[in-house]
């Protein structure tokens, strides 16, 4: 079947898919291998290969590196740990630990497989996974109505800021900006898709989608020029899940609804929960208690919610096939 697809449409999956990749090869070319793991708050989480490069412990927490302060590299998201330091140098370091200043010493270890095997054995894949249903929402599903561009929403924005809220403790190309600002940008996306899948509660005014997407656009404006207060990202996380949660509990109570609804919402709370709030963790510097494969249930999501709009487009089918083979039948 020929795909009448517009300009942007062809342009858009590959563009997501070039945000993704500059991701992927920073979080394993260009991130520092410094032989430990940080949050955004400069707390230690693990240390590679521990008494080997100086006295860093689980817990500790950063104050200074070299001749760059904890407080500087948070106000400046384009400088990155470690910068021009090579493998085997000596860099100074003030720490907090048990409530004790400590000045050290750090021997930079450079590339180790450990840390490698480390950054290989995480979820960077699954920004991919959202991708790749975009992809196929894009060519398979039919016809070009404002749910399947809310679905091509949900699955590109959910990939961009999987993919920078796991790298933005690096610095890695303007990773917070892009995090925050897709964070943002969901939050209308949601709301409206979970509004409108599998079918509308009701007949919403056409105004309401524009206003609130305007109001995510000024949000993501404000929030870059960092005119938003720190609690401002954490109450934008928690609207887009308990929002999408609450309109998919209303869809419940249509019987017609139920069964596609019943899903989405287990796949919602069991799957995006976690990472959504993993992200959020990562780039407001709080250890996320949860890590590694309790993030694997999200690759749930593209599939049922792909499946769900299938079937819903096939129902919708279902219709005009049986008036013709009733004509067909005399």
């Amino acid at each position: 079947m020929k795909q009448n697809l517009s300009p942007f449409e062809l342009v858009l999956p590959w563009l997501v898919l070039v945000v993704l990749l500059v991701y992927t090869v920073g979080r394993f070319a260009w991130a520092p291998y410094g032989g430990f793991t940080f949050d955004q708050a400069g707390v230690v989480l693990e240390v590679f290969e521990p008494g080997r490069n100086g006295d860093l412990r689980p817990g500790d927490r950063l104050l200074q590196i070299g001749e760059l302060s904890w407080g500087e590299y948070q106000r400046d998201q384009g400088r990155l740990l470690f910068e021009a330091v090579t493998a085997g140098t000596p860099v100074p370091l003030q720490l907090e630990r048990e409530q004790r200043l400590i000045e050290t010493t750090w021997r930079y270890p450079g590339f180790r497989w450990a840390e490698l095997l480390q950054r290989l054995n995480s979820e960077w894949w699954l920004p991919f996974v959202f991708w790749l249903a975009g992809l196929t929402t894009l060519y398979l599903i039919r016809p070009r109505t404002t749910l399947r561009r809310l679905l091509l929403g949900f699955h590109f924005l959910t990939a961009i800021w999987l993919a920078a809220g796991s790298v933005s403790a690096w610095h890695i190309g303007q990773s917070i900006a892009v995090f925050h600002t897709a964070l943002w940008l969901s939050i209308p996306v949601y709301w409206a898709l979970h509004f409108s899948f599998p079918r509308p509660l009701f007949q919403a005014p056409g105004w309401l989608l524009p206003v609130l997407s305007g109001a995510a656009f000024i949000l993501a404006g404000l929030d870059l020029f960092a005119l938003l207060p720190a609690v401002a990202l954490p109450l934008g996380a928690t609207a887009l899940f308990l929002g999408s949660v609450l309109l998919l509990g209303l869809h419940l109570f249509r019987p017609s609804q139920r069964p596609e609804a019943r899903w989405l919402l287990l796949a919602l709370l069991v799957s995006l929960a976690p990472a959504l709030a993993m992200s959020v963790a990562w780039t407001l510097g709080a250890p996320p208690v949860f890590q590694g494969g309790a993030l694997l249930g999200i690759v749930t999501i593209p599939g049922i919610y792909f499946f769900a709009a299938y079937q819903t487009q096939l129902q919708a089918l279902q219709a005009p096939v049986r008036r013709l083979v009733t004509v067909l039948a005399g």
